[in-house]
């Protein structure tokens, strides 16, 4: 855990300007083997208190301080589809959609679903979302602010996603066919 976490949250927790998570020093010298799940839910309080690192949607703080008086060292990431930001960030402008060079949006997983445009170059937009009002900002720019109210929100320790940007990574509905 402590690997973990130098290598992967405590970059996001510096990032967002967040305190170090109280639970992951109190947990420095927990025995081993120390255990993580990635869980959609479903699962009684009980399983999810087996843990001490969890990565899941549920952002309810009520719910989360019902699983942590289980087990007071758990660490809680709020997971979000960083490509999929559309989905919970309410009033999600669409000219932040990433588009093809015919300006349509790009399908992320089929359906309605398309890719956030999570680039530098991306458009700037103002308005209001989740009730937070913004001005000529990119996506890029507003979610590190937006990821810090959710993990405020929640009571977590920082926000994860099991579907990061990766520059090159495609859906499989949007993997292109290639002849050589």
């Amino acid at each position: 855990m402590g690997t973990f976490f130098l290598m992967v949250l405590a970059p996001v927790v510096a990032l967002l300007g967040l305190p170090k998570p109280a639970a992951a020093q109190q947990i420095r010298n927990h025995p081993f083997p120390r255990t993580a799940q990635l869980q959609w839910g479903g699962a009684p309080d009980e399983w999810y208190a087996k843990f001490d690192l969890l990565f899941m949607r549920q952002d309810n703080k009520s719910y989360i301080d019902r699983i942590r008086a289980l087990n007071p060292n758990l660490i809680w990431l709020v997971m979000r589809d960083f490509n999929r930001a559309d989905e919970y960030l309410n009033g999600f402008p669409d000219s932040w959609f990433l588009r093809d060079s015919r300006g349509n949006k790009i399908v992320l997983y089929g359906g309605n679903t398309y890719w956030a445009n999570l680039s530098e170059l991306a458009p700037r937009a103002s308005g209001s979302i989740n009730g937070i009002s913004f001005s000529n900002q990119t996506l890029l720019d507003f979610f590190p602010e937006e990821l810090a109210r959710l993990v405020q929100r929640a009571g977590s320790e920082a926000p994860a996603s099991g579907m990061e940007y990766v520059p090159g990574r495609r859906s499989r509905q949007q993997r292109p066919e290639r002849s050589h």
